[in-house]
């Protein structure tokens, strides 16, 4: 099939022609050029020949015999992805896929979607899912570092930031070390 041929070309109907038209002139074209039937008539079109005309009839009538697609080609000069050109994943997709699902999907056209968004989608979708798996911990670090910064204390026996002022800990009830100045271990000085 020539790329530079409209579908109105190949069924030799102008732009503005009828659905009755559109059909009359597929249905003219597929019986001339079928491939059994040129093959037993012994025309002067050579079986290839007419296997090659008989595809561009059939995909010239799969762009103007539905009306939505027809209307799509009119506006844009071509679909966004012909079945032919999608791979078998995506076409198997397609045929899944409900019009009342309402699925939104970027078109891609007739690739597959770019390669580095199948690398960075996944990444990123980790890193979002790791950061609100942490977002506890990123919090709580930041309340000990502030409460720490106010003068709060971190217990030598368990690790738990307690808030300034206070003088056991509240997770294993030790004193604070900063606080035993009543037990004066310091040797006293003779005089």
């Amino acid at each position: 099939a020539d790329a530079t041929f409209s579908p109105y070309e190949v069924l030799r109907v102008p732009p503005g022609a009828t659905a009755a038209q559109i059909r009359e002139a597929y249905v003219q074209l597929a019986k001339e050029f079928h491939p059994d039937r040129t093959a037993r008539d012994g025309s002067d079109v050579t079986k290839a020949e007419a296997e090659a005309r008989f595809k561009e009839a059939q995909a010239a009538w799969y762009v103007l015999g539905d009306a939505a697609r027809r209307r799509e080609f009119d506006e844009h000069g071509t679909l966004k992805a012909p079945p032919a050109a999608m791979s078998p994943m995506m076409w198997a997709k397609l045929r899944l896929a409900k019009p009342e699902e309402g699925v939104l999907m970027p078109n891609w056209g007739d690739q597959e979607p770019p390669l580095w968004l199948i690398v960075v989608a996944p990444i990123t979708c980790l890193g979002v899912s790791c950061l609100f798996m942490a977002r506890h911990d990123i919090l709580n670090n930041y309340r000990d570092q502030r409460t720490l910064r106010n003068g709060g204390w971190a217990c030598p026996y368990c690790v738990t930031v307690n808030a300034p002022g206070t003088k056991y800990c509240k997770q294993c009830g030790i004193v604070d070390p900063a606080d035993m100045s009543f037990l004066n271990l310091t040797p006293a000085k003779e005089g």
